[in-house]
């Protein structure tokens, strides 16, 4: 019995180890600053008063934050052993007299030219790795065997795995012009994620990366996407839908979205949709989303079916801390049970300062959570979209619609508002319409799918439309067999179709970009297919031409006119040339509305015709000299109306008979001179045509121009 002695380690001196190292002593692990000596409390009631893990702590540890992401993503742990493709061989066992002297091999570098030249290039790095080929991308650079660039690379729903990728990193690694990039649901894997991530870092091209329905990534798998992120200087959109990330994985994404002194991500756009994000994930990301250092301005969240914690997380992420210059501009949250957290959102709403585009589309937002939203209507001035559609806004009553309404009287800024499928009936359709009188800045609602409105919300919205000077697109859904519905539907069409073609100086380009169906093209439907930048080149290079067609028009109405004298033409051009660029834009807008009616009434056009000249010249000479995209579309959109119609001035000038004058007859010794008269009206049109011809050929040009800067791209 004296020889057993009791063991070293025994099993409660091991429990008593796996004790300290567990779980559970973590949660109470803060120690008492006063007293040092003091042992923490094992007690669950010190959980609220832990920190949360986040890496976004105090404003006071901007270095510790940058030295963490610098060590958790560096690029670094992207790298890898690569074998070049041209040097790998099968090396067989011979017998020692069968070896031969080594002799060093001259490798040529590789010139890729054309698609078909890269999949020979596939093909042999296949074979040489005894890999398998990816058949959908084999497919792809088949059906396009002479191009020399892909600008888009879609391989989704081709299964890649850590060996079928090995090639396609090897290509990816050739510069040949891709710029998006998708796999969706391609089953990847981390392994497969860290050869992708090394190789598109190596060229840096990619502007889209989609990596969306692929499950099988985890948290290492986010880590590289995130190192790849962080290190890009070109992506601009990552979409990782219908993935599963866990808080470390948004950690990681935040962490790879956050400028410091020596990283500045280029990923504007993260797309999170249908990831099944909870309040803690969601917390992490807000966390990012309110720093100044955040690079993020747009973000999609659909359907992750977050509740109220999940919305009060938004709310954090909206709010705009020491009135922040910059922070999110478009958020879409389509398809999250909002319910009542929409006042979360809704409030924080009230002091944004920089959302642009709020999508709300199916979040199950009621009459209650209506009423948040146009409370905050009229205390934001910034929002400028906002889509609230296939919500039951008038349930239970129609105390938010009536909110809504003073929230669009009261809004300075909202241009586009989405109410499809509200349940919206007669009673509301004309709470709505009274707000439409006097708003003044609101360019397109849509009440599609909306079956309540009736005959009477419809005379409600016509009658108010015709107060209202911007509004250039209602969507309402009526019935076809209603032929007094259709009627009136016809009468706000025909005041959208106004306010589309009588656009205002004041209206932007912005406003404009948020309809790209807005009739307000028309304006410069002449030169529609053309880019600001290539009109406006058009233009300068041109503005000789449009010199010597303006003297040949002034030429050719000389002929048939009495026109005024060159001296009061050179006093109306110098009053011309010294207009604010406003008012020329409203003259020029008036005297070609005047030009065009005169042509329609068969009237004459003498002196507006002469107008119209001088202020195309007048334009001609200004649009270089001027900077603001906005006052140069304008000047351009009217130079083309002054164009059409000088033009349309002319053409019907030359389907016109001359009229012979009473002292001239038949077998009269004058015919000689007629002759000269009327070789002379056809050479004119012969210059026209001509000039004409050259005016088509330098727009074409610049079209041309732009489709080879696309085809280099």
């Amino acid at each position: 019995m004296s020889d057993i002695r009791a063991p070293s380690k025994s099993i409660l001196k091991s429990t008593a180890i796996a004790k300290n190292n567990s779980w559970f002593p973590k949660f109470n692990s803060i120690s008492d600053v006063s007293n040092p000596g003091l042992q923490p409390r094992l007690s669950l009631f010190n959980f609220r008063k832990k920190p949360q893990p986040s890496f976004y702590q105090s404003e006071d540890n901007t270095q510790s934050i940058e030295d963490m992401i610098s060590n958790e993503l560096n690029h670094k742990k992207l790298k890898r052993v690569r074998f070049p493709a041209m040097e790998i061989s099968v090396e067989y066992v011979f017998k020692k007299e069968d070896i031969l002297d080594k002799r060093d091999i001259i490798m040529e570098p590789i010139n890729i030219q054309t698609t078909s030249q890269l999949l020979s290039l596939y093909e042999l790095i296949c074979r040489k790795k005894g890999e398998p080929k990816i058949e959908l991308f084999v497919s792809t650079l088949i059906k396009q065997p002479n191009a020399t660039h892909l600008n888009r690379l879609d391989l989704s729903h081709q299964h890649i795995n850590r060996h079928t990728i090995t090639p396609l990193a090897d290509i990816m690694y050739i510069d040949f012009g891709i710029k998006e990039l998708i796999l969706d649901g391609c089953g990847l894997e981390d392994d497969a994620i860290k050869i992708l991530m090394h190789s598109l870092l190596h060229n840096d091209n990619i502007t889209y990366l989609s990596l969306a329905n692929n499950p099988d990534i985890s948290t290492a798998g986010f880590k590289y996407i995130a190192i790849f992120t962080k290190a890009s200087s070109q992506l601009v959109c990552l979409n990782l839908s219908y993935n599963l990330p866990d808080k470390k994985s948004i950690e990681y994404l935040t962490m790879a979205t956050t400028k410091t002194a020596s990283t500045s991500p280029s990923l504007s756009y993260l797309i999170l949709n249908n990831c099944s994000l909870r309040p803690g994930q969601l917390e992490i990301l807000a966390s990012g989303m309110k720093q100044q250092s955040s690079c993020l301005y747009q973000i999609a969240l659909r359907d992750n079916r977050f509740g109220t914690q999940g919305s009060l997380q938004i709310g954090v992420m909206l709010r705009n801390y020491s009135n922040i210059a910059t922070g999110l501009v478009s958020l879409d949250l389509n398809g999250n049970n909002l319910n009542q957290g929409i006042q979360y959102i809704a409030q924080a709403l009230k002091r944004n300062q920089t959302l642009k585009y709020l999508s709300l589309y199916g979040c199950k937002i009621d009459s209650n959570g209506c009423m948040f939203i146009g409370e905050a209507l009229k205390y934001n001035q910034h929002i400028q979209v906002l889509n609230i559609g296939y919500n039951p806004l008038c349930s239970p009553d129609l105390e938010g619609i009536y909110l809504l309404e003073q929230g669009i009287r009261a809004n300075k800024s909202l241009k586009d508002l989405g109410l499809e499928n509200t349940g919206l009936g007669p009673e509301a359709t004309i709470a709505l319409a009274e707000s439409l009188a006097e708003n003044k800045v609101l360019l397109r609602i849509d009440l599609g799918q909306n079956i309540g409105i009736d005959l009477g919300g419809l005379m409600a919205i016509s009658a108010s439309i015709k107060l209202n000077k911007t509004i250039r697109c209602i969507d309402i859904s009526i019935p076809l067999d209603d032929n007094e519905m259709v009627y009136i539907y016809n009468d706000v069409l025909a005041v959208c179709t106004r306010n589309s073609i009588n656009i205002k100086p004041e209206v932007t380009d912005e406003a404009v970009m948020l309809l790209p169906n807005s009739a307000s093209v028309d304006l410069v439907a002449s030169t529609a297919l053309l880019s600001l930048e290539e009109r406006l080149e058009a233009v300068t290079r041109g503005k000789n031409g449009a010199k010597r067609s303006h003297s040949l028009s002034s030429s050719s109405s000389d002929t048939t006119l009495n026109n005024a004298p060159y001296t009061s033409k050179s006093a109306e051009m110098t009053n011309y040339n010294i207009m604010d660029n406003n008012d020329l834009i409203q003259k020029s807008f008036d005297c070609v509305g005047l030009l065009e009616e005169q042509l329609s009434d068969n009237q004459k056009v003498k002196n507006t015709l002469n107008h119209c000249e001088q202020l195309h010249i007048a334009i001609s000479q200004r649009i270089p000299q001027l900077h603001e995209i906005d006052q140069i579309g304008l000047l351009l959109g009217v130079n083309d109306r002054l164009i059409n119609a000088i033009n349309a001035y002319h053409d019907k000038l030359d389907k016109e008979d001359i009229p012979l004058e009473a002292s001239f007859e038949i077998g009269d010794d004058d015919d000689e001179e007629d002759d000269c008269i009327s070789d002379s009206g056809e050479d004119l049109k012969q210059l026209r045509d001509r000039l004409e011809a050259e005016e088509s050929a330098v727009f074409l040009l610049a079209k041309k121009k732009e489709e080879e800067g696309n085809a280099v791209d």
